[in-house]
């Protein structure tokens, strides 16, 4: 479905039903927004759950094999939504764990209420811990409050426990009233799923995983637009100066450019402007010392301290090359692919950590080559969980054509093994 146009319901409480209403009615197709706006939309049944545009959506496959996607849709500040048990600006809930629930490029102004628990700017909140939520390029401004047992967020109220959910390229800036005692005022996840997102509510003891310095006039500059999308690497925020309050995630508005000087990880030096006339910041390569991989400058990890073929697999050639693409996975470049060209022995490596862990479980291709691994010693880690050559998978990775031998020692307090654990959505090795 696309939306043509604009849609007002001309502030007529209750004329709006939620889009797949219930459990036995869900939404399990591709809507397109295509930027418009839903206006005056006036919800309010507060004894009623899965309250928003959407009320629950279905990440089944729909006959053509699709997830459900939800795309480029604007709710406007003249609208407001009350709902009870999970109620969000976007979607009140979604289930299953089959098929991505995607949502991207969706804003959300309206002030989302509900005397029960899960409100959110985008969604209220999971039916239960399985869903694969996918959200991108989304923004809240609109007040959040939950006045029963709270558990409210910006973005949502409650994601699951998914190890594939991500939230990437989020910012809220409405207030959250209903926090939990956690204090995590842009998701709710039992785990760190957001990249690239910031809290920029102001709201007492909000805390969301990425410290930042953002101030109100950063969201009006243009510097938070740019600097999400410098972190990016692509243009997902755009923002015309002086007439967006926000940046946007569509092109009807304009790029954000920096008039000024960057350091070497792109974050612009005090003192520059910005403004949508092109213009290329002066930024310096990165720094590293001879055989390590982290910038002197500003502590990034190399992208090429190793090779890569011309499929895009880095090639390992020994233990270094493994320690350097275990860091790198965990920095949170977990779709990479890696092939191994030799045996390795990790006696001179005693403090390898295994690749991955339960916040960035690997999801590329690691191709063993057929090789041995040997003399691997994780017995330092014997009170950790998740514990092995790959600490943690997640849906979508392959690992083939790799051996541990009897010289191999992981200890852990659970889930040791030569994999030390996997997502609900099976990887595959072999």
């Amino acid at each position: 479905c696309k939306l043509m146009n604009d849609i007002d319901f001309e502030n007529q409480e209750n004329l709006h039903r939620p889009i797949g209403p219930d459990d036995g009615k869900k939404y399990n197709a591709t809507f397109d927004g295509q930027g418009h706006r839903i206006k005056n939309m006036i919800i309010n049944r507060p004894t009623t759950e899965r309250q928003g545009f959407f009320g629950d959506l279905r990440g089944n496959p729909n006959s053509r094999g699709e997830g459900t996607v939800i795309k480029n849709l604007i709710i406007d500040k003249s609208c407001s939504i009350t709902g009870g048990y999970r109620t969000g600006g976007i979607t009140g809930t979604g289930q299953n764990n089959a098929k991505e629930i995607i949502i991207m490029n969706c804003v959300n102004e309206a002030e989302v209420s509900t005397p029960s628990k899960n409100a959110g700017g985008i969604t209220g909140g999971s039916t239960s811990n399985h869903p694969i939520w996918k959200i991108s390029n989304c923004v809240n401004t609109g007040k959040i409050t939950s006045t029963g047992d709270g558990e409210s967020a910006g973005i949502s109220g409650w994601l699951g426990d998914n190890g594939s959910t991500i939230v990437k390229n989020c910012i809220n800036i409405g207030e959250v009233f209903g926090i939990d005692n956690d204090g995590r005022g842009v998701v709710r996840q039992s785990r760190d799923c957001c990249v690239n997102t910031y809290d920029l509510s102001g709201t007492e003891n909000a805390f969301q995983y990425t410290d930042h310095e953002f101030t109100a006039e950063d969201v009006v500059s243009g510097k938070l637009a740019y600097v999400i999308n410098s972190l990016a690497g692509e243009i997902v925020y755009w923002q015309t100066i002086d007439e967006d309050e926000y940046p946007m995630p569509f092109s009807t508005s304009k790029q954000v450019y920096l008039q000024g000087e960057l350091l070497c990880d792109g974050t612009p030096i005090e003192g520059g402007t910005y403004t949508n006339d092109p213009v290329e910041p002066v930024r310096p390569p990165h720094e590293f010392d001879e055989g390590d991989w982290y910038c002197i400058n500003c502590g990034a990890i190399s992208d090429s301290f190793c090779e890569k073929d011309a499929d895009g697999f880095f090639q390992l050639n020994n233990e270094l090359d493994v320690c350097w693409f275990a860091e790198f996975v965990k920095a949170g470049n977990v779709e990479v692919n890696a092939k191994l060209n030799a045996d390795l022995d990790f006696t001179d490596y005693p403090d390898y950590a295994g690749i991955g862990d339960r916040d960035h479980g690997f999801k590329g291709t690691f191709d063993g080559g057929f090789h041995t691994v040997s003399n691997m010693d994780m017995s330092w880690r014997e009170n950790e969980e998740w514990v092995g050559f790959i600490n943690f998978l997640n849906g979508g990775a392959t690992v083939r054509n790799l051996r541990g031998d009897a010289t191999c020692i992981i200890n852990a307090t659970g889930n040791a093994g030569f994999i030390g654990g996997s997502t609900a959505r099976r990887p595959t090795s072999s």
